[in-house]
Parts: structure tokens; C-alpha cells; sequence
């Protein structure tokens, strides 16, 4: 009897080169993605941040192949521009009547009404920012891993 031995060796090493190139081209990727939408988040127009404690509330978290920007910490009323209000009562907490200043006018009232707000969805337009450049970032950083691989092997 004949037979042909093959060792794949060498091929199982260049398929785990690859992967590890693959990998560190998502990572890249991810990473780019990340901050851009970090930057987007923290540059938006949609709100006015008067005491600046929103944007300052924008982080970044990065993993092995994840990711997350998140608004809120030590910024309570991030959702609230997020999502927008619903028409709502507003009553003094720690005080019999509420103290505000209207048309240049010291106002005293044990309640009001407030109309609401609109939502400024900063956060769904960063996320939208991330993901195209996620996309464009992935194919780029694997297209070029794939390429230097082919090339090695040429």
C-alpha cells in the first residue's frame, strides 16, 4: 500500500497568525469606534450643558472586543435629556414654597406645572457615529490583517 502524508503544521500556524491578526484588527477597530462616539457624545450640539457636569458624566469602556459610552455618572439628568420628560408637577422638597425668578421677578409658588421637555437623543447619535465607524474601521483593519497575510505567504 502507498500513502501521502500531509503535516498542516505549518498551516495550523499560519491559520492561528491569522486569527490573532484578525483579532487585533476588530480590537482596533472597536477601539477607533469607541472613541468616536465618546467625542460625538461630548461635542453634540443637541443640549446646553451650563454647568458642565453632563459631558464631564461621558466615559469610555473598552474590552477584549467591547465596548460601551455611557452618560450618567455623577450627572443624574442624563436620561432625562436623553429621553425627554413628560409634562410633570413640581413641588418644594425641603421648603414650604418654591423660590424662582420669572421675567426679572422674585416668584414664590407651593407648586408648579412643568410643560416637559424634548428628548436630545446625544447618546443614539453617538452610538450611530460608533457604528459607522466601527464598520468602516473593521473592514479596513481586516481588510489590510487579510492582505499582510496574503503577502507573507506569497
Amino acid at each position: 500500500m502507498t500513502s501521502a502524508t500531509f503535516d498542516a503544521a505549518a498551516f495550523r500556524a499560519s491559520l492561528l497568525e491569522l486569527h490573532d491578526q484578525l483579532r487585533r484588527a476588530a480590537q482596533r477597530g472597536l477601539v477607533d469606534a469607541v472613541q468616536e462616539a465618546a467625542k460625538s457624545a461630548r461635542t453634540t450640539p443637541l443640549f446646553n450643558d451650563v454647568s458642565g457636569a453632563l459631558r464631564k458624566s461621558i466615559t469610555e469602556t473598552i474590552g477584549d472586543l467591547e465596548g460601551e459610552v455611557a452618560a450618567g455618572t455623577g450627572a443624574k439628568h442624563a436620561r432625562f435629556v436623553e429621553c425627554g420628560t413628560e409634562p410633570h408637577e413640581i413641588t418644594p422638597r425641603r421648603k414650604q414654597v418654591l423660590r424662582f425668578v420669572q421675567a426679572g421677578n422674585i416668584v414664590f409658588a407651593r407648586k408648579v406645572m412643568h410643560p416637559g421637555t424634548k428628548a436630545r437623543p446625544f447618546m443614539g447619535t453617538a452610538a450611530d457615529v460608533g457604528q459607522q465607524v466601527l464598520d468602516y474601521g473593521v473592514d479596513f483593519y481586516v481588510g489590510d490583517a487579510i492582505d499582510r497575510f496574503n503577502a507573507a505567504g506569497s
